[in-house]
């Protein structure tokens, strides 16, 4: 029960309750620390499940419980906090809907549980992914080297992406599946891309290269069809 990779995944939970902690209270630094804590850990689980042989049902649920805390409700939080910021919920009820991003994580989640998932990619953009684009959207709000970005905070804008994320999400359309490996495929190449992209992004403004990488990560899961051979990926499914 308490393998080391539930472990990282019981701390990938307990990071993202953190991180939603530093939303409800505006404490900016906690949530920013706490959500790329979660994001290390969720990396760390699978990739300790793989190396260890530790794969199981449990893990597998646990897993699925954990981030939907962490890349579905602390999201939709944040979105729901950038709205607050300028427009009362409760007199324009229609950015209630931003809740539905919660649901399609969930729905995500589970059908990932179901294991459509295979080497070709993922099916549907990933939760975490979907928590990288709020999250770059909202920590840019703050950005001081590029206050033009404060136009990311209009609530249309905010709630049009909550709707998007949560299409993607369930959108039967390959992504690419960030994952170590023996065999040096394509999505291990285009990932190795996006590392250099963030890396590269890190020389401008760390906030900045959030926002190019997972822009980056959207345009290159378009063209992933383009790099891999159809018949190759039928096999494959």
């Amino acid at each position: 029960m308490f393998s080391l990779p539930n472990i990282f995944t019981l701390l990938n939970l307990i990071c993202g309750s953190i991180a939603l902690f530093g939303v409800f209270y505006e404490t900016s630094g906690v949530v920013i620390i706490a959500f790329g804590l979660a994001l290390l850990f969720d990396f760390l689980d699978g990739t300790a499940a793989r190396l260890l042989s530790k794969t199981s049902e449990l893990g597998k649920e646990l897993d699925s419980l954990a981030d939907l805390i962490s890349f579905g409700l602390f999201p939709t939080f944040l979105l729901i906090d950038i709205v607050e910021r300028s427009t009362d919920i409760s007199t324009s009820p229609v950015y209630g809907l931003i809740f539905l991003l919660v649901a399609g994580a969930a729905l995500r989640l589970a059908r990932f549980n179901l294991g459509e998932e295979n080497a070709g990619g993922f099916s549907g953009l990933p939760s975490p992914a979907a928590a990288i684009a709020a999250f770059g959207i909202w920590v840019n709000l703050e950005n001081s080297e590029f206050p033009s970005l404060e136009v990311l905070s209009d609530p249309v804008f905010v709630l049009i992406l909550s709707l998007a994320l949560t299409f993607f999400m369930n959108l039967p359309f390959r992504f690419i599946k960030f994952a170590p490996g023996r065999d040096f495929t394509i999505n291990q190449v285009l990932s190795l891309v996006l590392i250099l992209i963030f890396l590269g992004g890190l020389l401008i403004n760390w906030r900045i290269s959030i926002l190019m990488t997972i822009l980056a990560y959207f345009i290159l899961s378009l063209l992933l069809p383009l790099f891999t051979h159809p018949s190759s990926l039928e096999n494959k499914r």
